[in-house]
């Protein structure tokens, strides 16, 4: 795949490559369904990391006699967001809907913060660019947290899109 003296076929590439534009297709014609998939992995997920708190808080007393009840805190939360996650259709909707949206105001925000650090050192046209991305940013994240159907169907569309980039990718990278 990677030798450029010779090309050959490469038949995983093909597979993941379909896979990949399948998966990307289910997306988009079973929105409701990936959001639920979504919203169980990340439960899985929240109470794995739990779980994992509370044992790091066993080991640090048993090992280090050192007793953090932040970590058990943190753990019980882990575990209560990740049962409501897997329990609760409507609390995984609205999560993940509130978690995208923050994410695009936090990442819009930081971009802001950094472009003005580097203003002395970068050219003003990457500056006023990143502000200007940075503060669209933001609208939009403020936009999403308040439309939480709309900020779905952007992470439903965004996750469809990757995999059919990443399909044809593989499909490209087969040949």
């Amino acid at each position: 795949m990677f030798n450029a003296k010779e090309k050959s076929f490469d038949g995983w590439a093909l597979i993941a490559g379909i896979i990949f534009i399948a998966a990307g297709i289910f997306v988009f014609v079973k929105p409701f369904a990936t959001l639920q998939a979504l919203a169980v992995i990340l439960g899985v997920v929240a109470l794995c990391i739990g779980l994992y708190h509370l044992v790091l808080h066993r080991q640090l007393q048993k090992n280090l006699d050192v007793s953090s009840y932040l970590v058990i805190f943190n753990g019980i939360i882990d575990i209560i967001i990740g049962l409501f996650l897997l329990f609760s259709e409507s609390f995984g909707f609205y999560l993940i809907a509130i978690a995208f949206a923050i994410w695009f105001i936090v990442d819009s925000g930081l971009s802001i913060y950094s472009a003005t650090k580097a203003q002395q050192k970068s050219p003003k046209r990457y500056y006023w660019l990143i502000v200007t991305a940075g503060i669209i940013g933001i609208i939009i994240g403020i936009i999403l947290l308040f439309t939480p159907y709309f900020s779905n169907a952007v992470v439903i569309i965004f996750i469809g899109i990757y995999f059919i980039i990443e399909g044809i990718k593989l499909l490209i990278m087969a040949f």
